[in-house]
């Protein structure tokens, strides 16, 4: 930002030949540096490229947006009410309930501490928020078998938190989903499922396959095929 900001035109400078000795005897200097110094061009330049790239990452960034929406619409049911999800694009997030037993805020923080040490032991490490929760914001070139890589992993250390914690809801006098534990699924089984890449032979592929965009499977964020992240790992988050 202060690169930018700094203009396209270099500051201007002078070389004094006398009174150094002078300046410093009274604590002053004539010279100044800043870690941005001489970089205005360098930034423009990089900050126009990447405002000419995003725009091809716009499909990509909507469909992982749809598949983060799953991933933590998910993992709010799995979780039994004791975290509600909420977010938006690539930025999606958690809170935990202050219902219930986490109506006491002591209660509450034990939970939260719970939930950080569990994600350490299946190893995905959030933003946890001073709130009580988490935030996750990947990279937009994130495939999409890494988002539900960590759902899987988001998924386990909450059960375990559950689990740990005895937690209790309004959500216990309605039958639970039926979720295989994460580990057990990081295998896909359906790697040699029939797909085509060539939106112009799609006049040749069986209905019932879907055909992938060109764009998503560039960016690796294509669900149509198996590519990416396996039919059985993503079917277990949908909840529709």
């Amino acid at each position: 930002g202060k690169s930018v900001a700094g203009g396209v035109y270099p500051l201007s400078g002078a070389v004094i030949k006398t009174g150094r000795s002078v300046l410093g005897a009274n604590g002053r200097s004539v010279m100044q540096s800043h870690t941005f110094a001489g970089s205005s061009v360098r930034a423009l330049m990089t900050g126009t490229e990447v405002l000419r790239e995003l725009p091809r990452w716009f499909e990509s960034i909507s469909k992982l947006g749809e598949e983060m929406g799953h991933i933590f619409r998910h993992l709010e049911v799995v979780s039994r009410g004791m975290v509600t999800a909420q977010g938006h694009g690539l930025m999606w997030g958690c809170l935990f309930s202050r219902e219930g037993m986490h109506a006491n805020n002591d209660v509450r923080a034990e939970s939260v501490a719970a939930f950080k040490r569990h994600c350490e032991d299946v190893g995905v490490l959030p933003y946890f928020v001073p709130a009580g929760g988490c935030m996750v914001t990947p990279v937009i070139d994130v495939d999409v078998g890494t988002l539900y890589e960590m759902g899987q992993r988001l998924e386990e250390a909450l059960k375990k938190t559950v689990e740990e914690r005895g937690w209790k809801s309004c959500m216990d006098s309605v039958e639970a989903p039926v979720v295989e534990r994460a580990a057990d699924v990081l295998v896909c089984a359906d790697a040699d499922i029939t797909k085509d890449t060539d939106p112009a032979r799609a006049d040749v592929v069986s209905p019932s396959v879907a055909v992938c965009s060109t764009q998503l499977h560039l960016a690796r964020s294509c669900t149509s095929c198996a590519d990416f992240v396996c039919r059985d790992v993503r079917r277990r988050f949908l909840h529709f």
